[in-house]
């Protein structure tokens, strides 16, 4: 089954703890039910490490960085959301596989 989860529709913001752990819990829902699952980025225009380390990262430690990037993609990205989610992505392989 595929899912579409649009952040607009889930946070108020994409720069909280809070906010990510909103997140954090949909998308982990959506993985424990073994779902195809794209994230849509539309109308967001800032993100903060700490929203994502409540939500993508506490994937990453649970299902491990391969197996949420075979379930999740993400979409509708401005160009500094993607290329701040692609450093993450990066840098959260390197640290924990180092």
């Amino acid at each position: 089954m595929n899912t579409t989860i649009k952040i607009k529709d889930i946070s108020d913001n994409t720069t909280s703890n809070n906010s990510g752990s909103n997140l954090f819990m949909v998308l982990n829902n959506c993985l424990k039910n073994n779902e195809q699952i794209e994230v849509s980025f539309d109308g967001v225009r800032t993100i903060s490490s700490s929203y994502l380390n409540s939500s993508i990262g506490e994937l990453f430690d649970i299902y491990g960085v391969e197996n949420v990037k075979s379930k999740i993609r993400f979409v509708q990205l401005d160009p500094v959301i993607k290329s701040l989610l692609i450093d993450y992505i990066n840098n959260y392989s390197k640290l924990h596989l180092a």
